[in-house]
């Protein structure tokens, strides 16, 4: 942006450059409010659109998911369909049964696609399983939908009714979706390159993969001259100008022939504005050789260039201006704007000196660092142009240039944004000493003139007041001081060469705040708290005369039983108009509280004692207070008997009642139903006795108030239930020995627990039986193959114990397995067992005995 011609005269005919330019700034002041109220309409229409985009969205949504929901039960009821239909032909045809129950088997197989994955991959692992599995084409589509999600489903949700039931039209439509067209799988077939991580065949598999979707996908069927037409029209239009493959890709022919017609079409059209390629330098030579005989010699003038001979020109560095973008106010930014960045568009020539014209055939790769796709394309035009919308800085750009058997890198790096703006501060405490700060323009070489604002609309809009800037402020620093709190942000303004002028904010604000330092207290009342009602107040004041804007403060109040509890407040805080905490406290004695407060540049943190009494009562408290808290419960066995006491001394021994209560609860410390159950011990005793067995698994919230006649104290714990795991075993162990009518006994020791006998009158057996080779008896171990040979049986004696029925041979051994239930847990246990005619038989093989004589001497 150049200065105004106004001012290029004034400067001309004489007028101080200084006074032009504050008159210029006075012109910018009045269009910047002009402006700003432009905004305002604009940010009222916005919004209204906004609310009627959202509503219009709602309305979509509302219309999208009804139609997917209609879809969904659209594919159970042909789902439906099909199982009936299944289910009719194996009542009249059931050598297809074990073909269709196979067939089923594919939804164990093929798992739902996830999005993010190949979705070309997981088609084609689909076409394999259905042609393994000898679908009919007709049931792929109605296969395929359950397995689909995200943008898969949400692309057949958008199919006609009839196109839903083609498997090859969802296909299409899913794998268009995805941008998988035959364009894509032709650059993936001329593109792709061997991975490190797989051999050369799966590289040959995954290049004839896309060779095969490319041919497929423009219809050429494994015809010879579909197959050349295709690479034709390939070759015709990457042989063709810029704007005639352009104009060619537009209109997508089908065949050569028609592709043909619209090359000449075009070409006809343009022919006054065709530019053709001159080709080499030609010199020409005539030479009489007499009897009327002319020879002509032709020479050709030919140039190599090397891809490291271009070179490229843009400006650096590109001034890039800043704007204030609206935004709502919250505790952590409290701002009605941020700044941003203007997106900068900046054009990159790309020379070679030797050349009038670049050379053909040349691919360019350039990656601007800046977050945006890498930018691919052939060297046609000498200018590219790039759009920066990032953050003003330095960005280290990478260009591969690349023609058919060359590759070329060049390392560039460009600047966005000429003048840097900094602070020497970015908080400072109102009631310090030295509220100053200095910020510091450079960038713009020479003698450069900077306008400093100290800040731009930091009201709400409709009240804007924006901080008083001095006329004089100009200068490469300036030193001023904030008095109110708030975020600020300063800006500077300046021109940069060419007369281009950039604004350019600080990227956060400044933040004017008070110090917490030693301005807070804490105050509790009352001092000595009785319990009950165990209720107190902490006061937070300040003993400055400001008001402290927006302190947040989290307070723990050091309860020995709620101990983990922190609750928070935010507010301003005054002499006059304090932050106050109400709690009720659980446990007896002292209990440290802590208070931490903090504002955007500082944090306290205070500590005071809070004593709640009661004669009456111990303050050791009524329970192990590990277990206060429902995140770290008494764990207990709901199958053994548990027995809770008080613990708690009482000094006042007055008509002493325990009051016991049992609720349902979670892990969140929200009580949930009561429990009914009646304490076996009698009133009075201060014990409880809960029954084995009469609670199910969770979490117990128990609640005990014990009660005088003149007073009274609540405590509470958590304990959490687990059901025992059954213990499973077959008397004799992992191998015994026996005869061919031997029994196994799994009743005798199998219990509830491992460390308990008995206790198994509840359980339910189910056995199974295999047979196994021989186990091989070695002198250190017995090594057992538990590969099933075949299946045997056994007969139940009684609950708990079988007896071998089937066995006909005693070269094999028996695996039996036993399945102890205990309600929905279980175990089990197998023993080997090694048959033969006579039992089982003790070998001693060789015994040495040593005599020996004591004597004892006297």
């Amino acid at each position: 942006m150049s200065l105004p011609g106004w001012v290029k005269k004034a400067v001309e005919e004489g007028q101080d450059l200084s006074t032009c330019m504050e008159m210029w700034k006075h012109a910018c002041a009045v269009e910047r409010e002009e402006r700003q109220a432009r905004r305002e309409k604009e940010k009222d229409e916005l919004e209204m659109q906004r609310i009627k985009m959202e509503n219009d969205e709602k309305e979509r949504k509302r219309l999208h998911d009804k139609d997917l929901e209609e879809k969904r039960l659209e594919v159970r009821m042909k789902e439906l369909e099909l199982q009936e239909r299944e289910m009719r032909e194996r009542e009249t045809n059931p050598v297809a049964m074990v073909e269709r129950e196979a067939k089923h088997e594919v939804k164990f197989i093929l798992p739902k696609y996830v999005e993010g994955e190949d979705i070309d991959v997981f088609l084609r692992s689909f076409e394999r399983l259905a042609t393994l599995h000898k679908w009919q084409k007709a049931e792929w589509a109605l296969r395929l939908i359950p397995q689909l999600t995200g943008k898969a489903l949400d692309t057949y949700a958008r199919l006609g009714e009839v196109e839903a039931n083609d498997y090859d039209v969802i296909k299409n439509a899913i794998l268009k979706r995805y941008n998988l067209t035959a364009s894509t799988y032709r650059d993936k077939f001329r593109g792709c390159k061997q991975f490190s991580s797989e051999t050369f065949r799966e590289f040959s598999s995954r290049a004839t993969n896309y060779f095969d979707h490319w041919c497929q996908m423009e219809k050429v069927n494994k015809n010879h001259d579909n197959l050349v037409d295709v690479l034709m029209r390939e070759q015709l239009t990457n042989s063709s100008s810029r704007d005639l493959q352009i104009w060619l890709k537009e209109r997508q022919p089908k065949s050569v022939e028609e592709m043909i017609e619209l090359a000449e079409a075009y070409q006809n059209a343009h022919k006054g504005n065709q530019v053709m390629n001159k080709g080499p330098v030609l010199q020409r030579e005539v030479r009489n050789q007499g009897n009327g005989v002319k020879i002509v010699y032709t020479v050709i003038n030919l140039d190599t260039y090397t891809l490291s001979e271009f070179t490229f020109r843009y400006q650096n560095p590109v001034p890039m201006s800043m704007e204030l973008e609206q935004v709502i106010p919250t505790l952590e930014y409290n701002h009605y704007f941020k700044s941003v960045t203007i997106p900068k568009n900046v054009t990159f020539t790309i020379l070679m000196k030797k050349f009038s014209k670049l050379p053909p055939g040349i691919s360019v790769l350039w990656d601007f660092n800046d977050g945006t796709p890498l930018k691919h394309f052939e060297l046609v035009s000498p200018t590219v142009t790039h759009t920066f919308s990032g953050k003003r800085g330095t960005y280290n750009m990478v260009i591969k240039m690349k023609n058919s058997d060359r590759e070329y890198t060049f390392h560039k790096r460009i600047t966005l944004g000429v003048i840097q703006l900094k602070s020497d501060t970015i908080q400072f405490d109102l009631m310090g000493r030295n509220t100053y700060i200095t910020l510091e323009a450079k960038g713009i070489s020479g003698n450069p003139s900077y306008l400093f604002d100290v800040d731009t609309n930091d009201s709400p809009p409709g009240s804007i007041q924006p901080f008083k800037v001095n006329p004089e402020m100009k200068g490469t620093r300036y030193k001023f001081s904030y008095k109110r709190y708030g975020f600020y942000i300063p800006s500077v303004f300046g021109i940069c060469a060419g007369n281009e002028t950039e604004t350019v904010f600080l990227d956060e604000p400044l933040i004017a705040d008070f110090s917490l330092k030693d301005v807070l207290s804490l105050n509790v009342q009352p001092i000595q708290i009785p319990l009950p009602t165990g209720a107190v107040d902490f006061s937070i004041v300040s003993s400055s005369g400001t008001t402290l804007p927006r302190v947040t403060c989290a307070i723990k109040p050091g309860d020995a039983v709620d101990r983990d509890s922190v609750f928070v407040k935010t507010q301003n805080i005054s002499s006059k108009e304090p932050m106050i905490f109400k709690y009720v406290y659980t446990s007896l004695g002292a209990n440290i509280v802590t208070i931490n407060c903090s504002n955007y540049i500082s944090d306290t943190t205070m500590e005071k004692t809070a004593t709640t009494v009661n004669s009456c009562f111990d303050t050791g408290g009524i329970f192990d207070r590990q277990y206060s808290l429902p995140t770290n419960p008494m764990k207990v066995f709901s199958a053994n008997d548990l027995y809770i006491s008080n613990r708690m001394e009482i000094f006042c021994k007055d008509s002493i009642k325990f009051h016991w209560k049992l609720f349902q609860t979670n892990n969140t410390e929200e009580v949930g139903l009561p429990i009914e159950y009646e304490n076996p011990f009698k009133e009075g005793q201060g014990r409880m006795l809960i029954r084995r067995n009469t609670l199910r698994e969770g979490l117990i919230y128990l609640h005990l108030n014990v009660t005088l006649s003149t007073t009274w104290i609540t405590e509470y714990m958590y304990i959490q239930f687990h059901r025992l795991h059954p213990f499973a075993y077959i008397v004799g162990g992992d191998h015994v020995i026996g005869l061919k009518d031997m029994t196994f006994d799994a009743l005798a020791e199998s219990r509830m627990d491992y460390h308990a006998f008995g206790e198994n009158e509840n359980f339910n057996f189910t056995w199974k039986c295999t047979r196994i080779s021989p186990a091989n008896m070695t002198v250190n171990e017995i090594r057992i193959d538990e590969t099933p040979l075949e299946y045997c049986s056994v007969k139940e004696l009684s609950r708990g114990i079988v007896q071998l029925s089937s066995v006909t041979s005693t070269d094999l051994d028996y695996a039996v397995t036993v399945t102890v239930h205990g309600g929905s847990l279980e175990r089990t246990f197998t023993q080997i067992a090694s048959i033969t005619e006579t039992g089982p038989t003790l070998i001693i093989k060789y015994i040495k005995i040593y005599l020996f004589k004591f004597t004892n001497y006297k």
